[in-house]
């Protein structure tokens, strides 16, 4: 899958590193993680092998949002082309699952 990030302090986050203490360190290794695993796999039905990451698509009104576990409370939110072959990964945000 190509990975594009729509936010910036994201790219820089997982191009750079933890460098400014947004998020735990724990929290980095696991999004750089599901960035690197989003981008060695073909299509979304073998990203939801990866049981880890607990694939979801969002209801309601954030339908078209797909989430993947960081941690129990923490989403990577991301969003996947129409054409449901050839995949483009839109990473939104890192958000936070009970809030």
């Amino acid at each position: 899958m190509k990975i594009v990030f729509k936010d910036s302090k994201l790219e820089h986050y997982y191009r750079v590193g933890n460098d400014n203490g947004t998020y735990p360190k724990w929290i980095f290794n696991n999004f750089v993680k599901a960035v690197s695993i989003m981008q060695s796999v073909a299509t979304i039905t073998q990203l939801r092998n990866f049981k880890g990451l607990n694939i979801q698509q969002k209801k309601w009104n954030m339908k078209g949002i797909w989430a993947a576990r960081l941690n129990n409370s923490r989403r990577l939110e991301f969003t996947v082309d129409k054409d449901w072959i050839v995949y483009l990964v839109n990473i939104l945000r890192i958000s936070n699952h009970y809030q």
